[in-house]
């Protein structure tokens, strides 16, 4: 299942919407669309929607982390909405729920 993302500017916000696995092959191609949204100076809140995405693997983990860095450096926040379980057990396990901002279903 490729990962499908929309990205929706708003001010300073960008939302964030994944469909799909986000794993090994599609991890560079969500580094490509969402670093350089992170970049951008205005922007200081990212909002992650994965409620479609059953599926995350190491690499794409490190896309996130990234993000959060890069927008936490700035003094924003990185934050990941309904999460299916799935994704839930290894941001936990990897402990990223403790890093980023976390809202549930």
């Amino acid at each position: 299942m490729a990962l499908e993302t929309k990205i929706n500017i708003d001010g300073n916000a960008a939302q964030v919407s994944l469909s799909g696995y986000l794993d090994t092959e599609a991890a560079p191609s969500l580094q490509k669309e969402l670093i350089p949204v992170c970049e951008k100076e205005e922007i200081n809140e990212i909002v992650i929607d994965m409620s479609e995405m059953p599926y995350i693997a190491s690499a794409g983990l490190r896309v996130l982390l990234t993000a959060y860095k890069i927008v936490n450096a700035k003094g924003g926040t990185v934050e990941v909405t309904n999460l299916q379980d799935s994704v839930s057990k290894v941001l936990t396990i990897t402990g990223l729920n403790k890093i980023l901002q976390v809202k549930s279903k």
